[in-house]
C-alpha cells in the first residue's frame, strides 16, 4: 500500500510523457524558447525522479536509485532548464529541510520559495521597485518575453480584474485577436493561448478572488496538511513525495499555465499530491 500513490504517478508520468511527446509545438513562444513538448515531457519524467526517490526512503533502494538516475538522465537530455534548476531545489527545500527541521522547514521553505518567485515573477510586472531590484541582480531578465506578456494581459484585464473573462475565454476574444500587432514586444499577443503563468491566468478566469481561492486551495491548505502529518515513518514519506511534486508544479506554474487543464500531466500529479497530503495526515499508512 505505501508504494501505491508513487506507482500510480510514476505510470501517469510515462503516459503523459509519451503524450506530451506527440503534441506540436506552439508557434506563438519566442524562437529562444525552450519547444513545449521538450518542456512537458522534462517536467512529467521530473515526477519519476521524485517517485524514485520515495521508493529509495521506503527501504527498495535499488528500485529506487535506478528510477531516480534514469529520470534525471533524461531531464538532462531534454534540455528543460527549468526542470533542471527545479528539481534539485525542490529536494532540498523537502528532504533537506525535513532532515534538519522536521515538518515546520519544509514547510516554510516551500512557502518562501513560492512568495519570492511570486515577487520576482509578477510582482516586477505590478511594482516598479521590484523589477529595478530583479533587473540589479539579473540584468535583462524578462523570462524568455514572458514579461511583455503579463503586462499586456494585465492591462487588458484592468476593467474586469474583480470578475475575469470566464475559463479559457479570454485569449480568443476581440481584445486579444483583434489586437495591433505589437512589434516591440516580443511575443505576437495575437497568437498566444494562455498567460504562460498559471496564477495570472486563474485571475484571467475569475479576477481577483479565484487567485485566492487558487493559492487556499493549491498552496495553504497542502501546506497545513503537510505540517499536520503523524510522524509515523510511512506517513512521513508519503507526505514528503507527494510535497516534493506538488512544489514542483507551484514553481513551475509561474513561468507556464496548466491550472484545472483536465489533459494536462503536470496539473494531474499535482491534484493527486494534493489528495495524497490530505490522506496522508488523516489515515496512518502500514
Amino acid at each position: 500500500m505505501r508504494h501505491t500513490l508513487a506507482a500510480l504517478l510514476a505510470v501517469a508520468s510515462l503516459t503523459s510523457a509519451a503524450a506530451a511527446q506527440t503534441e506540436p509545438a506552439s508557434t506563438a513562444a519566442p524562437a529562444q524558447a525552450t519547444p513545449p513538448a521538450q518542456s512537458e515531457i522534462g517536467a512529467a519524467v521530473a515526477m519519476l525522479f521524485f517517485a524514485g526517490l520515495y521508493i529509495w526512503r521506503s527501504g527498495q533502494r535499488g528500485l529506487g536509485l535506478v528510477i531516480a538516475i534514469l529520470a534525471a538522465l533524461f531531464v538532462y537530455k531534454t534540455g528543460s532548464k527549468t526542470t533542471l534548476v527545479l528539481m534539485p531545489c525542490v529536494v532540498l527545500m523537502v528532504i533537506g529541510g525535513r532532515w534538519f527541521g522536521g515538518s515546520i522547514l519544509p514547510a516554510l521553505s516551500v512557502f518562501a520559495a513560492f512568495s519570492t518567485m511570486t515577487l520576482m515573477t509578477l510582482g516586477t510586472v505590478l511594482f516598479k521597485p521590484l523589477d529595478t531590484l530583479l533587473q540589479t541582480i539579473l540584468p535583462g531578465t524578462t523570462f524568455t518575453g514572458r514579461t511583455d506578456l503579463w503586462r499586456f494581459t494585465l492591462e487588458l484585464l484592468r476593467p474586469r480584474e474583480w470578475r475575469g473573462f470566464g475559463i479559457e475565454s479570454f485569449w480568443l476574444t476581440p481584445h486579444v485577436t483583434k489586437a495591433e500587432q505589437p512589434f516591440e514586444l516580443s511575443w505576437d499577443m495575437r497568437e498566444i493561448v494562455n498567460a504562460h503563468n498559471g496564477y495570472l491566468e486563474l485571475v484571467v478566469w475569475g479576477g481577483w478572488p479565484l487567485l485566492a481561492i487558487g493559492i487556499l486551495v493549491l498552496v495553504l491548505a497542502p501546506l497545513w496538511d503537510y505540517v499536520r502529518t503523524p510522524q509515523d515513518r510511512e506517513n512521513v514519506l508519503l507526505a514528503d513525495f507527494c510535497l516534493m511534486v506538488l512544489s514542483f508544479g507551484l514553481l513551475n506554474a509561474f513561468l507556464e499555465s496548466f491550472f484545472l487543464s483536465r489533459g494536462n500531466q503536470i496539473w494531474l500529479m499535482m491534484w493527486m499530491a494534493i489528495v495524497g497530503l490530505h490522506l496522508a495526515r488523516r489515515f496512518r499508512i502500514t
